[in-house]
């Protein structure tokens, strides 16, 4: 963890809102956040939503996901027509901006995701289909460098330290508390919700991100001592 914080100003966290799980299925939404890995403050906020029509869903992705958030996906579906872009459009935006927070840092960022399987995957897939890009998506990153960028995945880092508690053993319990310990530890850290919102979300996967690389140097530099027990002990 001292190494990542070495080499790294900025982590970047994107989140992709689909129609499926195949490529035949439409991103309609992309959200990225940048914030601060030394103090968790937000430094940009980015959404843009694609074009796509509802034929296009995969009945199982219907009925699992967007059936049960039928509030938010109305709310999606009046931004959508005020703000959707072409697929075309979208990814270049995308790269764009993934590019100019690169720049704007000296490459010194961390890029992250919740579902790396998903989320890195379909990016790879519609930065060639739409802008013809061809090979591992992550080396157009940083633009004519074409230097290498491996994505970290934040949920995984949350399960590991979660398995690894002695008391705190449940997801979620572990989450809420680590939440916690992050916006005391970090004042500056802005608050975001995991509302379907994918800068939102993006928001809240940076924020986990950031928290998990203090909670390993934490524990790395304090012979193994955990910042924070039971969760009684933030709601006493």
């Amino acid at each position: 963890m001292t190494a990542i914080l070495e080499k790294n100003d900025v982590v970047l966290a994107f989140d992709l809102e689909g129609y499926g799980s195949r490529f035949e299925h439409p991103i309609v939404e992309v959200g990225m956040a940048a914030i601060d890995l030394h103090t968790g403050e937000l430094i940009q906020k980015f959404r843009e939503s694609g074009h796509a029509t509802v034929d296009q869903m995969e009945p199982r992705c219907k009925e699992e996901f967007w059936d049960k958030i039928a509030d938010i996906d109305h709310e999606r579906r009046r931004y959508y027509a005020k703000k959707a872009l072409s697929q075309e459009i979208l990814w270049s935006e995308i790269l764009t901006m993934i590019r100019t927070i690169m720049t704007m840092f000296a490459g010194r960022v961390l890029l992250t995701s919740d579902n790396c399987a998903y989320d890195a995957a379909f990016m790879g897939y519609n930065f060639q289909k739409y802008l013809g890009m061809h090979g591992p998506s992550m080396q157009y990153l940083l633009g004519p460098s074409e230097k290498y960028v491996s994505i970290k995945d934040s949920s995984e880092w949350e399960m590991t330290l979660c398995n690894a508690h002695p008391t705190l053993t449940n997801r979620k319990d572990f989450h809420n508390v680590l939440m916690l310990w992050y916006h005391v530890t970090f004042p500056k850290a802005q608050r975001a919700e995991h509302d379907h919102n994918a800068a939102n979300d993006a928001h809240s996967i940076a924020n986990t991100a950031v928290a998990c690389i203090h909670y390993m140097k934490y524990v790395s530099t304090n012979d193994g001592k955990l910042p924070f027990g039971p969760a009684s002990q933030f709601f006493e």
